[in-house]
């Protein structure tokens, strides 16, 4: 998925966690771009180069397992509430992926197979799914 609708899909989870303060969603939303840290030129990629020297596109960092590391680290270093609000992110960015053609690795390092589904990145059916999240999203707004 593109950025865009990373991004858009993370704010409507995000929307759920208003009463855990601003910070919280703000870690939602980093989380739902941090597993594109392999890309080089995604968001997060971009900024720290040697991840994707080191590790290919939709491989380690495109899993739960890496999901609940980052997480549990974020937890170690600050608090049960942070780690939740960036592994909900992260999970968010998986979700979304595994409804791509490409997929993620979701039982590594058990197996590698990929789990997938019948979105292409930027393809119209993307784009239907960005304007199907945008108008819940009015909606939750809204009421």
């Amino acid at each position: 998925m593109r950025w865009t609708t990373h991004l858009l899909f993370a704010v409507f989870i995000a929307s759920f966690f208003v009463e855990q303060g601003l910070f919280v969603m703000g870690l939602v939303l980093f989380g739902s771009f941090l597993p594109d840290i392999d890309h080089p030129q995604s968001k997060v990629g971009a900024k720290i180069k040697v991840v994707g020297w080191l590790s290919k596109h939709r491989g380690f960092w495109h899993t739960p397992f890496a999901m609940f590391v980052v997480s549990g680290v974020v937890v170690v270093l600050t608090n049960v509430k942070m780690g939740i609000g960036l592994g909900v992110g992260y999970a968010s960015h998986l979700v979304l992926d595994t409804l791509t053609i490409k997929g993620v690795m979701l039982f590594y390092p058990f197996t590698r197979k990929r789990i997938t589904g019948p979105i292409e990145t930027g393809s119209i059916s993307e784009g239907l799914l960005f304007v199907l999240l945008f108008i819940i999203l009015l909606i939750i707004l809204w009421n």
